[in-house]
């Protein structure tokens, strides 16, 4: 396009301009513009050119340098407000985390409350179980004296016993002495009467003869004065007496020994009768004694072994509603999270009535959870009312918070009995964990 403009110019020397006017009238000036002032007003042209291109450039470079920048503040700008949209969004984020976490540490807390509720409820078990252990110990200690002090007393007994043998055969072996030591020495008695029986009648022989010979002696003489036959029939007289004396003392004697000797017998006899009367008397007593002592050492071995094993018999159960209700009736608590000792656990699912199957002391506790005003609930046994328990009161209807409401019981169960818990209104409970059923035998 330069070039073009340079040829045309060559080729034309000069051109008319437009004269200016003023004050109403024309000037004449000069109409034609020479080459160097066009060559000089090209220059200023082309500086002007240069200039408004240097301009331009600058202008173009300032331009850039302002759009860059314009586009790096707009840039950060952007990123500034991508900053505090993220940091909006994770405002929104940690409120409503915040919000989720209140709820989750609301359910935390009724959890923990929950938690600590059956806490308590097994520390109390575990007390009156410790409780049942100590007594146990103590009555199997002072089973275990009596039973070392009925050892004792039947030691005392067995030795009583073979002392009583021991005298009854001392007794017997005397009872068997005496009666002949006694015989040896009636015969021993009756043997010196007759010896002295026979020197009687040797004093009497001799006494006779002497009498004979005395008699000869008197006849041979032939002359005796009165008196001297009057002496010795005086003499005769009382040698006669003194003879019937001896013979009767003799005789009177003999009986005295008989009856001795037969009393002797029939005392010993009777003696022995006793003995062995009071022996069988003794022996009967101690037989006797000796078989309480066997059976009461029985019973007690029965009583502390059926307590052992009454204690070994361990009934626990821990279950809740599977589903939340509003119908009136039986609560079903058919999710069981732990049982021992229970055999009939799919009758209690179904009915939700407990069957005891082992007699014995247990603790029932249950926790119900409804946010339904005036909301309560029953414990049955066999039929009868146990508790009432009322779970909350509201005077804002409808309500909106959560009541729980709990009753601990102790019960003595006997085989077959039933008990369940009765809902007596269209109340709504709440299901799993906020609603517990314990039981454990102690």
């Amino acid at each position: 396009m330069l070039v073009l403009f340079f040829i045309l110019l060559a080729s034309v020397n000069s051109f008319l301009l437009d004269n200016p006017q003023g004050n109403g009238g024309t000037v004449t000036t000069n109409q034609y513009l020479t080459l160097s002032k066009f060559y000089a007003e090209m220059e200023l042209q082309q500086k002007d050119t240069a200039n408004a291109h240097q301009e331009t450039l600058k202008l173009r470079h300032d331009m850039e340098n302002s759009f860059a920048l314009l586009t790096t503040q707009l840039q950060q700008k952007f990123d500034r407000l991508d900053k505090k949209l993220e940091e909006t969004e994770r405002q929104n984020q940690t409120i409503l985390d915040a919000v989720d976490l209140k709820q989750k540490y609301t359910e935390l807390e009724k959890k923990y409350l929950n938690l600590e509720q059956n806490f308590n409820t097994l520390k109390f078990v575990n007390n009156l179980l410790q409780n049942k252990k100590d007594e146990m110990e103590h009555t199997l200690l002072s089973l275990q004296n009596e039973t070392k002090n009925q050892g004792q007393e039947l030691a005392v007994l067995k030795t009583k016993s073979l002392m009583v043998d021991q005298n009854i055969k001392d007794l017997k072996h005397l009872g068997n002495i005496k009666p002949l030591q006694e015989i040896q020495t009636l015969q021993q008695e009756i043997k010196s009467l007759s010896a002295q029986t026979s020197s009687l009648n040797m004093k009497e022989q001799a006494r006779s003869q002497d009498f004979i010979a005395l008699y000869s002696k008197v006849r041979d003489q032939g002359t005796n004065s009165t008196s001297s036959i009057m002496n010795l029939n005086l003499q005769m007289k009382t040698i006669q007496t003194n003879h019937n004396t001896s013979f009767s003392d003799l005789v009177t004697k003999i009986e005295t020994l008989q009856m001795t000797d037969n009393m002797s017998t029939k005392y010993v006899g009777a003696q022995l009768k006793i003995l062995q009367k009071n022996q069988s008397i003794l022996f009967a007593e101690m037989e006797t004694k000796m078989h309480t002592a066997f059976i009461r050492d029985n019973q007690t071995h029965t009583h502390l072994q059926r307590q052992i094993d009454n204690s070994k018999e361990q009934v626990s159960l821990i279950a809740h509603p599977l589903t939340s209700t509003t119908t009136a009736g039986i609560i079903k608590f058919n999710r069981v999270a732990f049982s021992v000792g229970i055999n009939n656990l799919p009758a209690f699912k179904n009915t939700g009535k407990f069957v005891c199957e082992n007699d014995g002391t247990y603790l029932i506790s249950t926790s119900i959870a409804s946010n339904t005003i005036d909301a309560s609930y029953y414990i049955y046994l066999n039929g009868n009312t146990l508790s009432q328990t009322l779970i909350g009161n509201n005077s804002h209807r409808p309500s909106t918070w959560y009541y729980t409401g709990s009753v601990v019981l102790v019960l003595h169960l006997r085989l077959h009995d039933s008990v369940w818990v009765y809902y007596p209104g269209n109340y709504r409970i709440l299901s799993g964990l906020q609603s517990t059923f314990t039981i454990v035998k102690i």
